[in-house]
């Protein structure tokens, strides 16, 4: 049997686990978890629950890389983008997307490799990237 435990407000599937272990009600409803069929633990680890299924959560934007530097327009609300310079593991840039601002432009400074981290709010996969930037 699978059995999961699923976020009240957002339905994320915080996490799931196969078990043979025979879970009384009391049990189930004490550690929060759900039993759930036919859904694998691969599906569930990125799915949400939306009130009468699993379904997959949505990606975060791609990052897309322009003339000046690279950018990612709407973001979900709440999204927390980071740029951190693998080089000495510290964090160049730091933002937060607000209701009045959904996207980010930034350009790297030096060669070098950057992570590129997108951590998202609510139903949204978070993202990371690895960019290798060579000198001009």
């Amino acid at each position: 049997m699978i059995f999961a435990k699923i976020d009240q407000v957002s339905g994320c599937v915080l996490s799931a686990r196969f078990t043979s272990y025979p879970y009384t009600q009391a049990e189930l409803i004490e550690a929060g978890l759900v039993e759930v069929e036919g859904y694998s633990l691969e599906y569930l680890s990125t799915a949400y629950f939306d009130g009468a299924a699993f379904v997959p959560r949505p990606e975060t934007p791609e990052l897309v890389k322009g003339a000046g530097g690279y950018s990612m327009e709407n973001l979900p609300e709440g999204t927390v983008f980071t740029v951190t310079d693998l080089s000495d593991g510290e964090a160049i840039y730091t933002t937060t997307s607000t209701p009045e601002n959904h996207a980010v432009e930034f350009s790297l400074p030096d060669a070098g490799r950057y992570q590129i981290a997108f951590e998202t709010a609510g139903l949204y996969m978070d993202r990371t990237y690895i960019l290798e930037v060579n000198s001009a």
